[in-house]
């Protein structure tokens, strides 16, 4: 799979109207050369033949197809997929984040749960091997961290306690967020 970048595109308006254009037609041009889009992929050969056409706008794939009619890029950067046989483009690409800098696409990291069940917290950590680990640290620490990690109705991500914790058992900020991930899983 190969990713080409077709530059970023904004609505303009023509200074003399096209012949023949309807008068509510919406036109685009590239950021960086100035070509409007219609003379982009109808003069020429801009686009491989089969090959998927995205927008992404904001960092995310938006609309994905394999015919560029389809698509309007206002304020979108336009990419090109060569060498994938996707039944559904839009199923495959859509969402995706793009990097720019590296010219590439990937799933969007998930969103971290602000807070677990007691119950699911521990579950995750037993699964990693690093429940009797925690709850050694909770009664070493005991008082009100103790009391927090029996009685607590939610395990909150942002919690001293959790960092605290965390920090002494030599956890990065992503480890925790993994483990916060799969506990709201359980």
């Amino acid at each position: 799979m190969t990713i080409i970048n077709h530059g970023s595109w904004s609505r303009y308006v023509p200074g003399i109207w096209p012949e023949g254009f309807p008068s509510n037609i919406m036109f685009c041009k590239r950021d960086s050369d100035g070509i409007d889009w219609y003379d982009y992929i109808y003069k020429g050969a801009s686009f491989a033949p089969g090959s998927i056409k995205v927008t992404v706008e904001g960092g995310l794939t938006r609309a994905a197809t394999r015919d560029e009619s389809k698509l309007f890029p206002q304020s979108s950067v336009v990419l090109e997929i060569t060498g994938d046989n996707a039944e559904d483009p839009q199923a495959a690409f859509g969402g995706l984040v793009y990097d720019e800098a590296s010219n590439t696409l990937s799933l969007p990291r998930p969103t971290v749960p602000q807070s677990v069940t007691p119950r699911q917290a521990r579950l995750a950590l037993l699964s990693v091997g690093l429940l009797d680990q925690v709850e050694a640290s909770v009664n070493a620490a005991g008082g009100a961290t103790k009391i927090t990690w029996e009685y607590a109705t939610e395990i909150n991500r942002r919690d001293p306690m959790i960092i605290s914790i965390g920090s002494s058992l030599g956890l990065t900020s992503d480890q925790i967020d993994a483990l916060f991930l799969s506990a709201s899983e359980l």
